[in-house]
């Protein structure tokens, strides 16, 4: 793991460990109302996915446990969940199947809107791009469409970083090829900033965590900058550390152990062409896939949730104070 020009030991609290929960891949979550929402594809022994309530989520992570249904669905990659649902009150699981064609679903998950927890079954799902687009990466979703609708972002057959917008619910446009993100180890992730541009990040074909900003109504970005931190995996979603505070990014380190690190990211250093990462909190704990990171709103905390090395695979989440 290549630290840059500061390292630090960051504050990591209320760590839970879902001993039934476990996976070859990272986990997906979301939040509805405070109420947090966990996917994950399954262990060595079933590629099905299954989507769980964390019970007991709103008063924080340490001592909940899961709620969990198995789906008929599988998929050799981490699936992804929507952060926003949909008008018919519905949260969007997305995930690439493991028929011949590797297509990419995906499905509106039902939502009790009374304690707004997932019921556990499938009450719409469509087929993304029919047969055109070949996922070799498990998906995301990665906002920031016309109107907020949502983007589905995935590397196809050809390891193109694609993307496809949501025009309704369960409806979706062609897919159109990026200009600017090739050779990723996976989809590369976004986050519109306060001033409208749109923050990508992905993980060039070297390992290379790599940034780029794109102004609205312009294809290509402003300034592509890789940093000089790396990963073996996709980074992690873009989230603000608290409410007005930096956008944060985090990663599975190359470092042998697969540390897991999260760092503040200066996009103003982005805009001047050079690395947004100057200080690296390693947190004293190691996965051995992509991390998932949400800003917690109700309760003002970032959360971070991986993939032990326990040899199982097993789940684990805590909050992080930078």
């Amino acid at each position: 793991m290549v630290r840059n020009r500061g390292e630090a030991m960051s504050s990591v609290s209320n760590k839970v460990t879902w001993w039934d929960a476990t996976s070859t891949a990272g986990p997906a979550v979301s939040e509805l109302a405070g109420n947090l929402i966990v996917a994950w594809r399954g262990n060595q022994n079933s590629r099905n996915l299954t989507v769980a309530n964390v019970i007991g989520s709103s008063g924080g992570l340490s001592g909940t446990t899961l709620r969990s249904t198995v789906l008929a669905d599988a998929s050799d990659h981490a699936p992804s969940l929507s952060r926003i649902l949909t008008v018919r009150y519905t949260v969007q699981l997305a995930w690439a199947g493991i028929n011949g064609a590797h297509s990419l679903n995906a499905a509106d998950l039902g939502v009790n809107t009374s304690s707004w927890q997932l019921t556990g079954q499938i009450v719409g799902r469509a087929l993304v791009a029919g047969d055109s687009v070949s996922a070799t990466s498990g998906p995301v979703w990665t906002g920031g469409g016309a109107g907020d609708v949502n983007r589905l972002g995935v590397l196809d057959q050809s390891s193109r970083s694609v993307l496809i917008e949501e025009t309704g619910d369960l409806v979706f446009g062609a897919p159109s090829t990026s200009d600017f993100i090739v050779d990723a180890r996976g989809p590369a992730q976004a986050l519109a900033t306060d001033n409208g541009e749109t923050l990508w990040a992905w993980t060039a074909s070297d390992g290379a965590l790599t940034f780029a900003l794109v102004r609205p109504g312009f294809p290509l970005p402003t300034a592509v900058v890789r940093s000089a931190q790396a990963s073996g995996f996709g980074p992690s979603s873009i989230e603000p550390a608290y409410p007005g505070g930096p956008l944060c990014v985090a990663w599975t380190g190359i470092d042998g152990t697969g540390a897991l690190n999260v760092a503040a990211l200066n996009v103003d250093a982005i805009r001047n062409g050079t690395d947004p990462i100057s200080a690296v909190y390693t947190l004293p704990e190691t996965s051995s896939a992509a991390p998932a990171l949400l800003h917690r709103p109700f309760l003002r905390t970032l959360a971070i949730f991986w993939t032990g090395t326990d040899g199982a695979g097993t789940l684990n989440a805590c909050d992080v104070q930078l």
